[in-house]
């Protein structure tokens, strides 16, 4: 019997292209800088697909590859602007977790940073649903079964439900380690993973 749901944050909970965006875009402004806002979301990309993301390395990365200048303290200034940036995909999100709440435990596991990703929540009004964050910091990156063993919090992975858009970080990785996962799928992309178009659709389900 499934006692706690684990959510993914980005792209699952939250519009995370679009936080990004005008987050970026927000940044040049402020500095007054050519609106790099895509060429910069897409080279993060680039460097999150590897599976290797090391904070520390990451502005190193966007020094060697862009066409502008970038410092640890232009990283700052972009975490903190990103606080502010917290877009429902769904609009019915918080009373569908609200009801999620009175039947399960309901934590969330991202492979960012912590402040970041709890400012965001509580943006959205949606962090009190949840009984934890774990992240960056306290949880590791996933798809390295660390994390959802920290999330798990010696739950029997069985009685754990991963959620998420990722098949790799979401999906195959819970479902090695004995948990069950479902893939947060609104455009239906074709997949053997058991899947919902809507977060809502998790009320109809029987764990």
């Amino acid at each position: 019997m499934i006692k706690r749901i684990i959510f993914d944050i980005d792209n699952t909970l939250f519009n995370t292209e679009k936080d990004c965006l005008d987050t970026y875009q927000e940044f040049f402004t402020k500095k007054e800088l050519t609106d790099y806002s895509r060429y910069l979301y897409d080279l993060l990309e680039k460097y999150d697909k590897d599976g290797t993301y090391i904070p520390e390395e990451l502005v190193e990365f966007v020094k060697n590859n862009a066409p502008f200048a970038f410092s640890k303290q232009d990283f700052d200034d972009i975490r903190l602007i990103y606080h502010n940036h917290a877009t429902l995909l769904e609009k019915d999100l918080p009373s569908t977790l609200e009801k999620l709440s009175q039947k399960y435990e309901l934590v969330i596991l991202t492979s960012w940073y912590y402040d970041d990703q709890v400012a965001r929540l509580k943006k959205a009004g949606i962090l009190k649903y949840f009984k934890k964050v774990y992240a960056l910091e306290n949880a590791g990156l996933k798809p390295h079964k660390e994390a959802y063993e920290v999330a798990s919090e010696g739950l029997n992975m069985e009685d754990c439900l991963m959620v998420g858009d990722s098949i790799r970080k979401d999906v195959e990785m819970p479902i090695k380690l004995g948990m069950k996962a479902i893939m947060y799928n609104p455009n239906n992309v074709s997949t053997e993973y058991q899947s919902i178009k809507k977060i809502s659709d998790l009320l109809k389900e029987e764990f």
